[in-house]
C-alpha cells in the first residue's frame, strides 16, 4: 500500500514537472530537428533576467526558514547582415564569452546559438 502512494506520488510530481517544462522541452526537441547554419552577425545586446524562488520553510519571528534560488536567464540580440535583429536565449558561459558590438559567425539552430566566434580585425 505504502509503494502504490509513493509512486503516484512520484507520478504526479513528474507530470507537474513535465507541464511545467512543457514548453521548453517542445522548442529543445524542435531545435533538435533544425540543421545548424551559421551566420555572420553583430552582437547589438544582452540582458539578463532574475527571477527569486523561494521553497517553503518555517515561518517565525519575521521570517522564513527556507530555501532561496536565483535563477538567471541570459539573452543577447543579433543582428544580421540584412539588419534585422533577433533575441535568442543563451547559456551562461556563452554570455561571459560575448560583448556588445562585437561582430562574428554565429551558429543557429532553430531558436537556439550554438556557439559564437569572434572575427578579429587586424
Amino acid at each position: 500500500m505504502d509503494g502504490i502512494i509513493i509512486a503516484l506520488l512520484a507520478a504526479i510530481f513528474a507530470g507537474v514537472a513535465l507541464i511545467r517544462n512543457g514548453s521548453r522541452l517542445k522548442e529543445w526537441l524542435e531545435n533538435n530537428k533544425q540543421p545548424e547554419e551559421s551566420w555572420n552577425v553583430r552582437i547589438v545586446s544582452k540582458r539578463k533576467e532574475s527571477k527569486r524562488r523561494t521553497s517553503p520553510g518555517r515561518s517565525g519571528g519575521g521570517f522564513s526558514v527556507g530555501r532561496s534560488q536565483v535563477k538567471r536567464t541570459y539573452f543577447v540580440t543579433l543582428q544580421f547582415s540584412d539588419e534585422s535583429r533577433q533575441e535568442y536565449r543563451v547559456s551562461s558561459r556563452l554570455d561571459a564569452q560575448i560583448k556588445e558590438g562585437e561582430k562574428g559567425t554565429a551558429v543557429l539552430q532553430g531558436t537556439r546559438v550554438v556557439s559564437f566566434m569572434h572575427h578579429f580585425s587586424a
